[in-house]
């Protein structure tokens, strides 16, 4: 067994499936004495473990382990459903009642781990050191995916079409921007071989380039004749998993990049949900933050935002659009706070001209949060940085 200090910082929670309610206890008993980290609730069935696990994207244990006598079922049966709504969740089979051919439909089934219970063993030692091992890997997972979202959505939010490839030359992923420049749909292409999906950029110094950053792992610029005879300029990186990302660039971006970098410089650094919404009352911009906890989505390159009434609840819209409209007026005015060449600030510290619009209603919860609604110049357009403050999870 490893040392206790080496436990992880984060809790472990295992949901335990047995009928045998007096040996539950005693796994319970021994696990949390084995690791204090590791918390342990006891169901006797799989319908109940389905209940208590919960949600797919976001299971409320880090590992189920089964014992194979169940109520109404075995635990091969209960693994074979298990998989089909959790492919990854680590699944431990621990028992008494196995032998080869029950071990053999296991591990056919998906089991992460397979521990038999043996007469003189440390059978618990073990178990706890195979839960250990199989929820340090789907942590290690889960994280992967998390940061290749996060990038992904990175990606998706840069003003410049952007193309991964594997080793193979294959499109692993593509962003909407790089679709649009070359007219193909960025879905079906993945896994397509890039030079056949786009035979504009094959046999090019594009495709020289890449195959060169895949071999020497040194970035590349180059310059070629884009769709429509448009010049661009395509910068290739060597990726991580020895593929390439290329990111390409075409001269009318330029605004476009320097108006969306004020517009993040703006709205990033308050710390929480932001949006900006210009003078007819369009979200331009909003930042991870407010994605994440309202669903927002804006491009300042593709005029994608929705109108500022349709980020609140209804009855609210129209006091929202309002303020918006007050507040851009007095950027007009006065300028605001600049989002260029580093944001300069009046004197008052950019309050001037700033709005509060108290309860506002979020839609689909019951949830209301205040708004901050501040003048901002943005390059030479006045807009308004719309903070969310105040959130109240216990209003309706």
């Amino acid at each position: 067994m490893r040392e206790r200090a080496e436990s992880p910082v984060a809790p472990t929670s295992v949901l335990y499936v047995d009928s045998d309610a007096d040996f539950a206890q005693l796994v319970e008993r021994s696990l949390t004495r084995l690791d204090p980290t590791v918390s342990v609730r006891h169901v006797e069935s799989a319908d109940a473990a389905f209940d208590a696990i919960g949600d797919s994207d976001d299971p409320a244990f880090d590992c189920v382990v089964s014992a194979y006598t169940l109520a109404r079922r075995d635990a091969v049966s209960f693994l074979e459903s298990f998989r089909v709504e959790f492919p990854d969740l680590p699944f431990v089979l621990f028992t008494g009642a196995g032998s080869e051919s029950v071990a053999a439909d296991a591990i056919a089934a998906g089991v992460s781990a397979y521990v038999p219970v043996r007469a003189g063993e440390n059978n618990f030692e073990l178990l706890a050191q195979r839960i250990w091992s199989v929820t340090q890997g789907y942590r290690a997972k889960r994280r992967a995916e998390a940061t290749a979202t996060e990038l992904r959505r990175a990606y998706q939010r840069t003003a410049e079409g952007v193309v991964a490839l594997d080793p193979e030359d294959r499109v692993v992923f593509a962003n909407d921007r790089f679709g649009d420049y070359y007219d193909v749909d960025r879905d079906r292409i993945a896994g397509e071989r890039l030079w056949r999906v786009v035979p504009s950029m094959a046999e090019t110094v594009v495709e020289s380039a890449c195959r060169r950053v895949g071999e020497t792992r040194e970035p590349e610029t180059v310059t070629t004749e884009g769709p429509e005879g448009v010049p661009s300029r395509v910068r290739v990186f060597p990726d991580e998993d020895g593929g390439v990302i290329c990111y390409v660039h075409r001269p009318d971006d330029e605004t476009t990049l320097k108006r969306r970098d004020c517009l993040a410089a703006v709205a990033d650094g308050v710390g929480t949900p932001a949006l900006i919404a210009d003078g007819d009352g369009e979200v331009v911009f909003a930042n991870e933050a407010a994605t994440r906890r309202l669903g927002v989505t804006a491009d300042p390159g593709d005029g994608s935002g929705p109108g500022v009434g349709a980020v609140v609840a209804e009855p609210d819209a129209d006091r929202v659009a309002s303020a918006v409209q007050t507040v851009v007026g007095r950027a007009r005015g006065d300028g605001g706070v600049r989002g260029h060449d580093g944001p300069s600030r009046p004197a008052d510290g950019g309050t001037t001209g700033s709005r509060v619009v108290e309860t506002v209603g979020l839609p689909g919860t019951d949830t209301t949060a205040d708004l901050r609604v501040k003048p901002v110049t943005v390059l030479t357009d006045p807009t308004a940085l719309i903070v969310v403050a105040g959130v109240d999870e216990s209003a309706g």
